[in-house]
């Protein structure tokens, strides 16, 4: 079962990557169609994780699904899936990528609230720094403070 699920989320990151290739080339219809595929891969990977019943390996498949999840932008998804996770140190890691991606999509507010559900005050607090750096490389000096 856990081979099976990790070929599932290799197919949806090579999808990924082929998503990021067509934004490159201008390509609309193909980077529909591929960031559709790519989302279903992602359900139905989060649907095998559903299956797994050792605690740890289920955690471990939640939090790689969340990161795939939030590498392709499907935050909401990511955040649905991080917030599954049981094991605590493996829910904070999904949550940091979720975080971590937020912020380089250009989306602050979100990131700060996802960074308020990490339980772990030293990584909150590094996450913070972290997006208010990038809030002041855009400019946004006032919500950077």
């Amino acid at each position: 079962m856990a081979w099976r699920l990790h070929a599932l989320g290799s197919c949806a990151l090579v999808l990924l990557v082929a998503c990021s290739v067509a934004d490159r080339s201008q390509e609309g219809h193909a980077q529909l169609s591929l960031h559709d595929k790519a989302a279903e891969i992602l359900r139905m990977a989060r649907e095998a994780a559903a299956l797994i019943e050792d605690g740890h390996d289920h955690s471990l498949n939640l939090s790689e699904i969340a990161s795939l999840q939030a590498k392709a932008g499907r935050f909401s998804d990511a955040l649905a899936t991080a917030r599954q996770i049981e094991d605590a140190s493996l829910r904070t890691s999904a949550l940091r990528w979720v975080a971590e991606a937020q912020t380089q999509a250009g989306r602050f507010t979100d990131a700060l609230a996802t960074a308020r559900e990490i339980e772990d005050a030293g990584l909150r607090a590094a996450l913070h720094v972290d997006i208010a750096a990038a809030q002041a490389e855009a400019g946004q000096f006032s919500d950077a403070l």
